[in-house]
């Protein structure tokens, strides 16, 4: 019989495979910060109706979807409504009979209970404009910066929605195509159009200055923007500001451009759809998703560390995508 210790067991080729198999997994691994500090910056002149009532009926939902995802986070929602703070002020200096008045920031403080934003914008009147086309987000972005309190180290997300550029003569508008971008507002009927232009001029100079000022401060101080842009002319504005923000140091700054629903107007300015309630109902739904998008994928971009392959990675991507198209295509406008 064979001694057992003289057996050799038949040879064992084994190949080690160093390949590693592509990651397919999106869950999400939460960034560290506990507290996430959310405000809504909106333009609340009277074109923004139909924003100020998608935001009405779709921020309690946004909240809830927060808690659901982030269990572990604390949320705090707050809101900024600016119009032309600037614009109607001077009308009232150089004119005290002037009827219309002042157009107030109003501010909604950030709070955990999301029924405070909710009766906020129920609440907030969709009125003024100076008339000349820009609004006053230097009013805007120093309530932003001054008067929310928001949580030192918190995670601070901004989710800006509005449909004019802002005043500053760097942001509103290339210096080519200005004249195209805003018209010289009357601030005395009594005054000539020099002297209108003089003043706003003024107000072109000083409010750059300003803006340059809190745009820096706002990237210094860790807030983070995602931007619901509704028209074409805004654009040019949102990219000086973003431009200057990221040179700041500023962690993100996305646009989404979604001024493209006004493409199924006919050349006359009409819609086709000749059901005026039923194309408002169907904008009305088209602005909610519009602004439930841009609000999920901001939140899962600053709260979690994502992989590449998110969808809401990938809604920043084409956001930046589109955007950049939309800047190289601005002198067509």
């Amino acid at each position: 019989k064979e001694d057992a210790r003289l057996v050799k067991p038949p040879a064992f080729n084994f190949e080690v495979n160093n390949s590693v198999a592509p990651i397919t997994c999106h869950q999400f691994i939460e960034k560290e910060r506990s507290e996430v500090d959310i405000v809504f910056l909106i333009d609340a002149t009277k074109s923004m109706r139909f924003f100020v009532d998608a935001v009405r009926d779709c921020c309690t939902e946004i909240a809830n979807q927060c808690h659901e995802s982030f269990p572990g986070k604390t949320f705090r929602f707050g809101a900024v409504a600016y119009r032309d703070t600037i614009v109607s002020t001077l009308k009232k200096q150089h004119n005290p009979k002037h009827s219309k008045p002042i157009e107030e920031v109003e501010v909604c403080s950030l709070d955990e209970n999301p029924e405070e934003i909710h009766l906020f914008f129920s609440k907030l009147e969709t009125t003024g404009g100076g008339g000349d086309g820009p609004e006053d987000w230097v009013s805007g972005y120093d309530c932003l910066l001054h008067t929310i309190k928001w949580k030192p180290n918190a995670i601070k997300i901004v989710i800006h929605i509005c449909d004019a550029e802002g005043h500053g003569k760097s942001f509103t508008a290339c210096p080519k195509y200005e004249k195209l971008f805003y018209k010289i507002p009357r601030f005395n009927n009594s005054y000539s159009f020099e002297q209108n232009k003089a003043i706003y001029n003024e107000i072109q100079n000083d409010q750059d200055e300003q803006f340059k000022s809190l745009v820096k401060e706002a990237a210094e101080r860790g807030l983070i923007f995602f931007c619901l842009n509704d028209h074409k002319k805004a654009t040019y504005c949102f990219n000086q500001t973003r431009n200057l923000y990221l040179q700041c140091g500023g962690e993100k700054f996305v646009v989404k451009n979604q001024f493209r629903r006004y493409q199924n107007r006919n050349k006359d300015g009409n819609d086709d759809d000749s059901d005026e309630e039923e194309e408002k109902k169907e904008q009305g739904t088209n602005l909610i998703n519009q602004i439930k998008e841009i609000a999920f994928s901001a939140i899962d971009i600053s709260v979690a560390v994502s992989n590449a392959y998110t969808d809401s990675n990938n809604y920043e991507q084409k956001c930046i995508k589109q955007f950049i198209e939309d800047v190289n295509d601005l002198p067509k406008y």
